[in-house]
Order: structure tokens, then C-alpha cells, then sequence
């Protein structure tokens, strides 16, 4: 269960957590922040690959070299460019916490299975082996590695002292702690030189290095504590110091500064991704020793590049945008340069953790033969994983995801559709359309999409799919959308809740029912008046549709009326006051559901309704259930169960349809579906998903509601045979999707909350909304 919303403070056995205003406590929550692992792709090198650095060849902008790439970032003429490959790593590491390249070329990781449990593997082959080391009974919020393969495992400060771990390349550990200069003062970053000093940053501002024999402070940097310094990473004896508005370098041996990196400054510091951005693991920019001591490399979300000491530029050795490490959320654990046509990055895209390497092909054409674009409305982790999974197979098209609306560029949901339309319209428009929050049903009419029944026979034969979705999702014999996720609506509380959670009405009335028990906080789970509307209109808007596609007032004016009876039974002051509405369910990346199961658990409510959006949320409500003995049901009205797309798919008249329809079967994948955002419609997956849960180990989840310091503890248990099939069953047993236009949905909220919220009367709102969407519709 992830949220962008709700006031809590969550820990996990093995992987614990507490949070101080904004410090959390544990730096590896689950798939939610993500992590991610990035990085490269095509350009055209020459054999001195390394040899022009600081010299520029032309074409390069703003402080930085071009490596010979076009304007439309793909690869200019010739042959030679880096082909990017996922490296195989040991079964038990499901998340990396820190990669390193030792002084002899041994890879190492260290990283946690899926239940949190920390390994270190070494690689002594560039990945084709691993060495495989458990570490019991560690507690961490930072990590470092040593060129020797030393780790140190810094835990969260305990009475003004930080608990290090340090295990030795032999295996063997001892222990010490650092004082910290408050009681609430915990180290924000760490990271070894090559003398093995560990040199940290606190939250107070300190940087200084440490003995790690004792614990001792051996240098203490002269740098004012009032700078912001975001992160650091270390090289040598050299420390990089990317601050708000410069990058610095230290020589860790005196704590002085030998240089003001100006060219790193331009090409770091005009980024915000790159400076004013927390990570829980890893680093927005990492670097590395280059191919001699007066150089260095360094990954981030827009490649790999160069960088020679006292040069005036910065040398791009491998764009970005075409790898795994396009994502500008993406977070790096490591960069290695094995030579001059061989580089390793390690990192996180949200979705996964990962390390990539990339190797110089002199024989690889340096243009791509194909072109490849994608449109979606909003940014998604898994969509750029699907990209990513594309990219691999398909090295010799070049794929250019567009994002129609960003926190950078401030475009709204009207403009950004004119601007797709008219795109379309010019026959300059994409090849593939996500069409999440788009009028899909317009788009069908005016022949903008093409069939790809083909596409979603092929996947169904191979995988299956859940097949109630694909009937959903055929018009008169074909498909021109497909969603590729989905998301239910279920009720979780006692029996006699869940089985009114089938009608509104009869929910309205239970809840009306269940407000005469003072015993809690809130009668349902405290949602502000734009998210309680959501989730009815997940569950009822297509019913609301007449037979000529215009809206029923009858049954928009029952679902404002139900809404505003189970608004009114519960004071929202404290949500409406801080709660943030995400009108798409998407934030950073990721596709939330409305359900939680916790203020259950937490007994501060008697009923939580909404969308579940990943399979592991139903382990979570299951296992709350255990304790609060709660049970659950699909949340309906009139007993038809509808579901909300994500990730829906279509491929445009005209464009580049094959591959075009390649994506959409890459997307519709097993593969694809084995992410965790989203319940995924290929089948296979789905069960695979769904039997990860019953084989799972015990973990549990502690938090905290409004700040509070009660924690609740959550001891997460297997599923069983019988619940896996009844999950099963109720997600393949969806009839109907959502309206799924956003436009429509926009309307509907903005002007219900109005009426929840007591500011409008019913016939007003009712009429405000029939007239604004059905002459919307007539356009």
C-alpha cells in the first residue's frame, strides 16, 4: 500500500522506519519510492572513445559534448554506439542498497531480498557469476562501501549517538558509534574514500570524515554548516559536494576545497531534479573514477558522462533518454567504467533496482531504423518500464515517450488534449496512445485508432488475459483499446457493511447506522469530499450513461445524494485541511488506490472503501483482517462489478502501426505485467502475482496515524489456497469499465464537491453537470 496522502509513520521487521517531520526512518520503503536503475544508450564514439575529453568537437551546448547524436536525440550517421543489457544478479536481491567496483574490478552489491533480509555479492566476472553472503541482524538508514569491499551500515541515532556497523571483506565485524551534534541529528549521506575514512553529512550541517576503527572524527570539512548540501559522492580522496547552486570539490585527506567545478555546476545545479530532491537510497547523480586519476564519470537521468579535471566541458558518453535511466525520478546506486567500451550503472526507476551494463558495438549502426512514439497524459513508472522492456528487444527502433503534462511545463488537461488533437490532425501525432483520462469512445468514432485485436489474440494465446476485460473491451468485433491494468473497488468491515457495500443507497444507509456508535474516531476511513466522490464514481458512472450517450439525471442526482449522506455522518475538518487531491490517482510516478486498510486496524474508523491498485494490497487488507476481523467484498451499485482502466493501450491510424502494436503487446506482456503498479491483465501474471502472496515470509508493518507516537503493528501472513482463488475469481469476475474521461470525470467532482460540502443545492449541481457533459459530448 502506497499514499501520497495520509499522515502516518510506517515501519517493517527488517527494514524499520521512523520518521522525524520529514526524515523516514527506513530508506528502502517498498515499491513506492522507488528506487531506480538507469541508464544508457546509443551515440557514436570513435575508437578513442575517452581520448577528446575536455575538447570540443562540436555540437556540444551549454558547457557539455555532444557525442554525435541528432536533434531528435537519435544517433548520427555511422556505426558504433553502447548496447544496453540488463546484468543477471542473484536470486536474493530484490532491491540494491549500494553498488561499488573494488580497486581489483570485483563488482559488488549490497541489496535485500524480498523480505529485507541484506546480502553482499561479488561479482568477479563482470556479472556473469555472483558470490552470495548473507548479513544477519543489520539495522540501517545509510550505506557505504569501501574499495576493499568493507561496508559500513549506519543506523538511525539513538540518544545523540549513530550505531555503525562495519562488516570487513573477510566477514569478520565490530562495531562503534558517532556522536551527533543533537539528540534528533542523524546522518543524511556516507561514503567511503580510498584511505577507507568514512566521510558523513549530518542533518546539522556537519560534513567530516571518520575513523572507522573508533568512531572518531579525523577531519572536519571547512564548509559553512548553513550550506545546503543535498548529497555528496566520493572518488579517491576527491569529495564532489553538489550544493543549491554549485558543485564543489574536496580533498578528503585536509577538508579543503581544491576546485569549484564550473562546468559540472551548469550541467548539475540548472537541473532541480538533480539537486532539490530527496532519495531514500542511492543518489540523483553518482560518480566514478574515469580512466585516470584526473577524471571521472558520472551517471544521472540524462546519461553517462565525462568529465576531466579542469576542463571546461562536460563530455556526454551515452544519452539517456533511450535507456533505462530516462526516468527523472530515477535514483543511482553506483557507475563503473570497466574500460573504454564498457561501463556499468546501477540504479532505480521507480519500478525496479537494477544494473545495467553497456557495451560499445563498432559494429552496430548508429541510426536507429525505426521510429517509435508514445503519448501518454501523465508520467508512470511502469509505462517506462514497459518502455525500457521494448527497448531491449527492439534495439534498432528508437522510442520517444511523450508526457503531455508535467510538474515543469504547467500544461492543464484541456490544453494538453487541444495540442494531441491538433498533432493528430497534422499527421504529426504519436503511434501509440496511453489513454488514460483521454475521450476514448471520440477517438474510436473519428477512426484516430486502429483494430489490434491481432495483438491482443496473440498475448491472450500465449499468457491469457482476463477475459471479461477483453468483452469489455470489443466493439462490434474489435479492440481499439486495451487496458493493460486495472484497478477494483472493494468494502472492507464487518459482514453486514460489506454485503450493503453492493448498493450506495443501502451503504448510505448502514453508515447512517453505524454513526450511532461513538466507540470510534470516524464511521468510514477519513476521506476529503473530492475522494469519496471518486470512489463512487468508480464504482456507478457507467451506469449513468443513456442508450445516446448522454448522462441519466436521475442517477447522477442518487449517487450526490448517497455521497453526501456518508460525507455528513464524519467531520473532515483535519483532512480538508492538509489532505492533497490527485485528480488522476497518479503522483510521482505512481498509480494509487484509495483503500488502506489501516484506520481499520488502528480502530479509528468501523468501514474503509476504494480502489486496490496493486495485487500486495489485498495481503495487507487480509492480514489487517486477521487481527481487526474485518472482511471484504467488492464494492458495487446494483451488484455490477466495475473496474477502473490503467495503462489503456491504443495504436493510431496511419503512424507506425507494427511497432506500434509491437509496444502494446510488450506493455500487455507477462513481463511487463510482473510490475507491481497496477493489477495487470495478462493472466499469467496476474497468478503469479497472486502466488507470490501465499509463500510469502513473515514481515509485519508498523505506523502511526496524525502524527501520534502510538504505533500500530500489522503482522502481514500468507495468503491461503482458498483466498488466492477468491481474489482471483472477483478481479476476473469485472464487468464494466469507469468513464474514464477525464474531462467528464473533472466535471462531476469539481461541482459535486460543491454540493457535499454543503455550498450548492442538488437540483442546481445536478443540472450544472447534465448541461456542462452532455454539450461536452456533443462537440
Amino acid at each position: 500500500m502506497r499514499s501520497c496522502n495520509h499522515k502516518s509513520k510506517i515501519k517493517k521487521k527488517g527494514h524499520e522506519n521512523k520518521m522525524k517531520t520529514a526524515k523516514i526512518k527506513n530508506r528502502q520503503k517498498r515499491s513506492m519510492l522507488g528506487v531506480t536503475v538507469i541508464l544508457l544508450l546509443l551515440m557514436t564514439l570513435t575508437a578513442g572513445i575517452f581520448t577528446g575529453c575536455g575538447k570540443n568537437a562540436g555540437g556540444g551546448v551549454d558547457g557539455t559534448e555532444s557525442s554525435g547524436t541528432n536533434a531528435d536525440g537519435s544517433a548520427g550517421g555511422g556505426k558504433g554506439r553502447f548496447i544496453e543489457s540488463k546484468v543477471a544478479l542473484p536470486e536474493e536481491i530484490n532491491s540494491i542498497l549500494r553498488f561499488k567496483a573494488l580497486s581489483d574490478g570485483t563488482l559488488e552489491i549490497v541489496g535485500q531480498d524480498a523480505d529485507y533480509s541484506i546480502y553482499v555479492v561479488k561479482s568477479s566476472d563482470g556479472g556473469g557469476s555472483w558470490e552470495t553472503t548473507p548479513l544477519e541482524d543489520i539495522s540501517y538508514s545509510n550505506v557505504a562501501v569501501a574499495e576493499d569491499g568493507t561496508v559500513a551500515f549506519l543506523d538511525y541515532t539513538e540518544n545523540g549517538l549513530c550505531p555503525v556497523t562495519i562488516v570487513d571483506a573477510d566477514g569478520s565485524t565490530h562495531t562503534f558509534s558517532i556522536e551527533m551534534p543533537a539528540e534528533d541529528a542523524f546522518v543524511s549521506v556516507a561514503a567511503f574514500d580510498s584511505n577507507k575514512q568514512l566521510i558523513v553529512r549530518d542533518t546539522e550541517g556537519g560534513l567530516y570524515g571518520i575513523d572507522c576503527t573508533d568512531g572518531s572524527k579525523t577531519v572536519t570539512f571547512e564548509i559553512d554548516e548553513d550550506t545546503y548540501i543535498p548529497y555528496f559522492d566520493v572518488v579517491g580522496t576527491n569529495c564532489y559536494i553538489v550544493t543549491s547552486d554549485k558543485v564543489l570539490c574536496y580533498d578528503t585527506t585536509t577538508g579543503k576545497e581544491t576546485d569549484e567545478l564550473t562546468a559540472l555546476t551548469e550541467q548539475i545545479c540548472s537541473d532541480d531534479n538533480l539537486v532539490y530532491r530527496n532519495t531514500d537510497t542511492g543518489l540523483p547523480v553518482t560518480f566514478a573514477k574515469a580512466e585516470n586519476d584526473n577524471s571521472i564519470i558520472f551517471a544521472d537521468y540524462k546519461g553517462i558522462f565525462h568529465y576531466t579535471t579542469g576542463g571546461a566541458v562536460v563530455e556526454e558518453l551515452v544519452q539517456g533518454e533511450q535507456t533505462a535511466l530516462s526516468n527523472s525520478g530515477a535514483i543511482f546506486y553506483g557507475v563503473y567504467m570497466q574500460d573504454e567500451t564498457h561501463l556499468f550503472v546501477a540504479g532505480n526507476n521507480g519500478m525496479e533496482g537494477a544494473l545495467y551494463s553497456y557495451t560499445y558495438d563498432a559494429d552496430a549502426s548508429a541510426n536507429l531504423n525505426q521510429e517509435l512514439n508514445i503519448y501518454a497524459l501523465q508520467d508512470s513508472d511502469t509505462l517506462r518500464q514497459a518502455v525500457n522492456i521494448f527497448r531491449q528487444e527492439y534495439a534498432d527502433i528508437y522510442v520517444n515517450l511523450e508526457i503531455g503534462m508535467t510538474d515543469d511545463n504547467g500544461v492543464m488537461l484541456e490544453d494538453a488534449l487541444k495540442t494531441l488533437s491538433t498533432d493528430i490532425l497534422a499527421g504529426n501525432g504519436p503511434d501509440v496512445l496511453i489513454l488514460d483520462g483521454m475521450p476514448v469512445d471520440s477517438y474510436v468514432e473519428k477512426g484516430i485508432l486502429t483494430d489490434i485485436c491481432d495483438v491482443v489474440d496473440e498475448v491472450k494465446a500465449s499468457d491469457g488475459l482476463v477475459d471479461s476485460i477483453v468483452k469489455d473491451s470489443t466493439k462490434d468485433g474489435k479492440i481499439y483499446a486495451i487496458p493493460t491494468r486495472f484497478l477494483v473497488s472493494f468494502i472492507t468491515s464487518d459482514q453486514q457493511t460489506v454485503d450493503a457495500g453492493k448498493s450506495t443507497q443501502a451503504l448510505a444507509d448502514r453508515i447512517e447506522t453505524l454513526a450511532k456508535d461513538k466507540s470510534t474516531t470516524y464511521v468510514v476511513q477519513q476521506k476529503m469530499a473530492e475522494e469519496l466522490l471518486l470512489d463512487f464514481y468508480n464504482v456507478d458512472s457507467k451506469n449513468w450513461v443513456k442508450e445516446d450517450g448522454s448522462l441519466d439525471e436521475t442517477k447522477v442526482s442518487d449517487y450526490l445524494t448517497q455521497v453526501k449522506r456518508i460525507y455528513d455522518v464524519d467531520d473532515h475538518s483535519d483532512i480538508e485541511s492538509y489532505g492533497n487531491f490527485f485528480e488522476s490517482g497518479m503522483c510521482d510516478g505512481y498509480r494509487y488506490g484509495t483503500l488502506d486498510s489501516m484506520d481499520l486496524f488502528a480502530e479509528r474508523c468501523k468501514v474503509e472503501f476504494g480502489t486496490i491498485a496493486d495485487v500486495e494490497d489485498f495481503q495487507l487488507m487480509l492480514s489487517a483482517g486477521t487481527t481487526d476481523g474485518a472482511v471484504y467484498g467488492v464494492l458495487s451499485n446494483g451488484g455490477t462489478s466495475s473496474y477502473v482502466p490503467f495503462l489503456q493501450a491504443g495504436v493510431v491510424s496511419g503512424g507506425n502501426e507494427d511497432a506500434g502494436k509491437a509496444f502494446v503487446k510488450t506493455l500487455l506482456g507477462k513481463e511487463a505485467g510482473a510490475s507491481s503498479n497496477g493489477i495487470p491483465v495478462n493472466e499469467a501474471a496476474l497468478k503469479d502475482q497472486i502466488n507470490a502472496l501465499m509463500g510469502r515470509t513473515e514481515t509485519s508493518m508498523s505506523f502511526n496515524r496524525d502524527g501520534s507516537d502510538k504505533m500500530y503493528t500489522i503482522e502481514y501472513r500468507s495468503m491461503t489456497q482458498e483466498e488466492a482463488d477468491a481474489i482471483l475469481a472477483q478481479l476476473e469476475a469485472v464487468e464494466q469499465s469507469a468513464l474514464t474521461d477525464r474531462t467528464i470525470q473533472n466535471l462531476v467532482i469539481r461541482h459535486g464537491t460543491s454540493y457535499v460540502k454543503g455550498e450548492k443545492n442538488l437540483e442546481e449541481t445536478v443540472n450544472e453537470i447534465t448541461k456542462k457533459v452532455n454539450l461536452y459530448l456533443a462537440e
